[in-house]
């Protein structure tokens, strides 16, 4: 017995019948089901551009797995560009997350934009979390404030 997911919220049960070189035969057991997105969207923009090695796919890695809606990379002073190669590769880190921990809805990488970028998000959001170097942990914030389903939580750049 399998579930096959599409990342988009679809998903079917089924059966693994037959498997060789040129590929699996699949028999599903019931209709497709369409889930709907969970109502909490929190959206993350971290900026992260010039992060060293792998921090970058970890932190990606760790939003999926922990649920965020979406990641906006930031491009900051002194992270100004993101090359077209490394967004794809933050896409691969992204579906290989998805998979991994069986999120039927895929986070969405929204491109890299610039603080300035985050204004008018600002405005409309009702609870927004920026992290600083000596704040208040997140975690004892939330347990103290309004419960929201949604927000944006701003991280970075790495060195201040």
């Amino acid at each position: 017995m399998i579930e096959l997911f599409n990342g988009k919220g679809g998903l079917i049960e089924g059966c693994i019948e037959r498997i060789d070189r040129t590929g699996l035969d699949f028999v599903a057991l019931e209709d497709p089901k369409l889930v709907p997105p969970l109502s909490t969207k929190w959206h993350v923009f971290a900026a992260f551009g010039t992060l060293k090695g792998d921090r970058a796919d970890w932190l990606l890695e760790k939003c999926t797995e922990l649920g965020a809606h979406s990641v906006t990379p930031l491009l900051t002073e002194r992270s100004p560009s993101i090359s077209e190669n490394r967004v794809d590769r933050f896409r691969r880190v992204i579906l290989a997350a998805t998979k991994q921990s069986q999120r039927l809805h895929e986070m969405i990488l929204n491109p890299p934009t610039k603080i300035v970028g985050l204004l008018p998000l600002l405005a409309q959001s009702k609870l927004s979390f920026l992290a600083t170097a000596g704040a208040t942990p997140v975690v004892s914030v939330l347990t103290s404030s309004r419960k929201e389903s949604s927000g944006l939580m701003i991280v970075g750049p790495e060195g201040g």
